[in-house]
């Protein structure tokens, strides 16, 4: 009797896997959600540490058309692979590919290491 009990436990386990599995606009939006947030964090301080109206007029179209920029992002770099009881965010740049999220029971998790590498990008362009 065990047996049937932990047969039928693991059918039902996989086909709870399989049918929660995220897709790629899953990934996608948890990605973009990421950006979307690190973006507008990075030109509100550069609007609040504008010294002019010109640099904050250019601040303000940077905002708006930021979000086109990341939707360009995810579209052209963004994938994600299916392994049927969980899927796996990749992101493509030029021929490699980086795994920065992992899905599993309808969820979506980013790694730190891509927040972290976009605060460091944005951090090296107000250095300069």
């Amino acid at each position: 009797m065990n047996k049937y009990i932990t047969f039928f436990g693991i059918v039902f386990i996989a086909i709870a896997l399989i049918l929660t599995n995220p897709d790629r606009a899953k990934h996608s939006a948890a990605v973009k959600e990421i950006l979307t947030k690190e973006f507008h964090k990075t030109m509100t301080d550069e609007v609040q540490t504008s010294k002019n109206n010109y640099q904050r007029a250019n601040a303000g179209i940077g905002l708006l058309l930021g979000a086109t920029l990341i939707d360009k992002i995810i579209d052209g770099y963004i994938d994600s692979d299916d392994f049927y009881l969980f899927s796996l965010a990749k992101l493509n740049v030029e021929g490699t590919n980086r795994t920065i999220g992992f899905g599993i029971l309808g969820k979506v998790y980013v790694s730190d290491k891509l927040e972290e590498n976009i605060g460091k990008l944005s951090k090296q362009k107000k250095a300069r």
